[in-house]
């Protein structure tokens, strides 16, 4: 594993194809090894439109973002045991010739089905009372567009049910690493007024964040929420793992595969690097501390602690090339006084 990745930025529906495509043959390779994988996708992807179902009324005009391949055991559920007038789109021609082919042989419009990135939904305004979109919003190459898109086509009081994959990975695909707080306040400046959400594993594999919000009727922040999206994304950014020699760690810290771990209050990491840094990626779990990082003119306290764990960006421009990450202490609910550093973006 290189201690450095660089990220390029993901500009078109060419360069979506090519990321996607990388991501599947990843995945083959991970079903390869483990036979019972994709078994285990399939039913939590029954149980996640399960879920959203339950917040649709029958015969609902209803659009799905990044359908995939869907099951024909979801697709009857949806149009026949729900009554639901199904759309939906994707960015892989094949997955849609698919799709057409399902909604022909019961008798619906084979164009409910359009090929598309998500930035660029290809439907009238005010069409639908439903979108339901699972681990597909995050690999958008502009989050605010895709939102306000998603605003458009609702009606007035439509809901959005929307799952993405929480936190950093470096993963080319998942342009963005927005925690719970900054995917809800996204929602929010984009015009949608969150009525639940939850964080877990619905997914084997990785943790996310499961959100119902309501198009809203109050007005749209698109500057403030591009401000947001824009300190979240990778595109352009190095990213140096904590293995690489601009982090010095204290002795005895632990070094893992994902993350180094240093542990007691007073501990310091220094981090020295060539530019401004954009964001210190570290772990978020039941055992974390709380921390001071500080370059000598800023500083910002962070509590690190959180039930359900992922990497999370923590937000560091405008300081200094130069600075430090300190353990102050933890909270009541935390297991141990302890810091998980995966790298630094800048």
């Amino acid at each position: 594993m290189t201690s450095r990745l660089q990220f390029t930025p993901v500009e078109s529906l060419e360069d979506l194809n090519r990321v996607n495509d990388a991501q599947k043959r990843a995945f083959r390779a991970l079903a390869d090894a483990d036979p019972g994988l994709i078994g285990r996708r399939v039913q939590a992807y029954a149980r996640r439109w399960e879920e959203a179902l339950a917040h649709v009324e029958p015969g609902s005009q209803l659009l799905d973002i990044g359908c995939g391949r869907i099951s024909q055991t979801i697709f009857d559920k949806i149009t026949i045991g729900h009554q639901l007038d199904y759309h939906c789109m994707d960015i892989d021609q094949t997955t849609v010739a698919g799709v057409r082919d399902k909604l022909q042989a019961i008798g619906y419009n084979a164009e409910n089905a359009m090929r598309s990135d998500n930035t660029v939904i290809p439907f009238p305004d005010g069409k639908f009372d439903f979108i339901f979109t699972s681990h597909c919003l995050e690999h958008s190459i502009d989050i605010v567009r895709t939102i306000l898109e998603c605003r458009r086509v609702l009606r007035s009081d439509g809901k959005l049910f929307l799952a993405v994959p929480l936190g950093f990975d470096d993963s080319a695909e998942h342009t963005l690493f927005l925690g719970p707080e900054e995917w809800l306040s996204l929602l929010s400046l984009c015009g949608f007024r969150v009525i639940s959400y939850t964080v877990g594993f619905k997914y084997v594999e990785v943790g996310d964040l499961v959100v119902v919000a309501v198009r809203d009727g109050s007005s749209v922040d698109e500057t403030g929420a591009q401000r947001l999206a824009s300190r979240f994304g990778k595109a352009d950014g190095t990213f140096a793992r904590a293995t690489d020699r601009v982090f010095t760690f204290p002795p005895g810290a632990i070094v893992n595969s994902n993350a180094t771990i240093m542990r007691g209050i007073g501990s310091v990491c220094q981090i020295s690097i060539e530019l401004p840094p954009r964001a210190l990626v570290i772990g978020r779990n039941d055992w974390a501390g709380m921390v001071l990082i500080e370059d000598g003119a800023s500083g910002l306290a962070l509590d690190a602690y959180s039930s359900v764990p992922y990497l999370c960006g923590v937000d560091l421009v405008g300081f200094a090339p130069n600075f430090r990450v300190k353990i102050i202490g933890c909270n009541t609910m935390a297991c141990d006084q302890q810091i998980a550093i995966a790298g630094i973006l800048f």
